[in-house]
C-alpha cells in the first residue's frame, strides 16, 4: 500500500501549496495566476489509493480577450480614433463605459497602455454647474463649482476654454501624459473600462 501520493499533477493557470506534504490524507490548495480567477473548489486531498482526488475547478480570465486587468477593472484602447460621443457609443457596446481614473496609480496604469497616443477619458464639463463630472458615477471631480473634489492630473493652465465660444467641453490624457480639455467633435482614441470578473 503506498503512503503517499507523489507530486499532483499541474493544473492549467493554476498553481499550487503543499499544506503538509504528500502523504496520506494531505491536501494541497491551488490559487490561480495573476490575471485569472477561480470557480470550483481549490483544494484536492491524498486518498487511501494513493490517488489526488480530482481536480474540483476551473481558473478563468478576468478580462476579455484584448482587456488588460487593473485593480479589479479591465481596460482597453482601440485603434480608431473617434468623436467623444463615438468613443462613448463604442464603449457602451462593449459592456463599458469611457474610463474614469481614481488615482495616481490607476492613472499611471493608463499611461502605461496609451504610449504616444491623445486618449478621451470619460468626463465632461457641465457648464451649467460649472463643473467637471465623471460620466459613469455623474461624482463632480473638478471645478470652481465641484462639491467633491477627487484625483486630478491635469496640465499647467488646464483646464481652459470653457466658454461659449470654444466650448472645450471634454477631457482626456494629452501627448504630454497630463490631462487637456479639448472639444468634443475632434476625433482622438480613447480608453473603455468595465469590471474585473472576479
Amino acid at each position: 500500500m503506498r503512503t503517499d501520493c507523489g507530486l499532483p499533477s499541474k493544473t492549467k493557470y493554476a498553481e499550487y501549496d503543499l499544506q503538509n506534504g504528500i502523504g496520506l490524507y494531505s491536501k494541497v490548495m491551488y490559487d490561480c495566476e495573476k490575471d485569472y480567477f477561480m470557480e470550483g473548489k481549490p483544494y484536492i486531498g491524498c486518498q487511501d489509493d494513493g490517488k489526488w482526488s480530482p481536480v474540483r475547478f476551473g481558473c478563468f480570465p478576468v478580462c476579455d480577450t484584448g482587456w488588460k486587468n487593473f485593480n479589479r477593472s479591465c481596460y482597453k484602447i482601440p485603434e480608431s480614433k473617434v468623436t467623444f460621443k463615438e468613443a462613448k457609443i463604442y464603449c457602451e457596446e462593449e459592456d463599458a463605459f469611457l474610463a474614469d481614473v481614481q488615482s495616481e496609480e490607476e492613472n499611471k496604469f493608463i499611461l502605461a497602455l496609451k504610449g504616444k497616443r491623445k486618449l478621451f477619458l470619460g468626463g465632461k464639463y457641465d457648464s451649467d454647474v460649472l463643473e467637471w463630472r465623471w460620466l459613469k458615477t455623474d461624482v463632480a471631480f473638478d471645478g470652481s463649482g465641484a462639491r467633491t473634489r477627487l484625483y486630478t492630473n491635469w496640465d499647467k493652465e488646464e483646464p481652459n476654454n470653457l466658454d461659449e465660444k470654444r466650448k472645450e467641453f471634454c477631457m482626456g490624457i494629452f501627448y504630454s501624459n497630463k490631462w487637456h480639455n479639448w472639444i468634443c467633435s475632434w476625433k482622438s482614441n480613447f480608453v473603455c473600462k468595465k469590471n474585473a470578473r472576479a
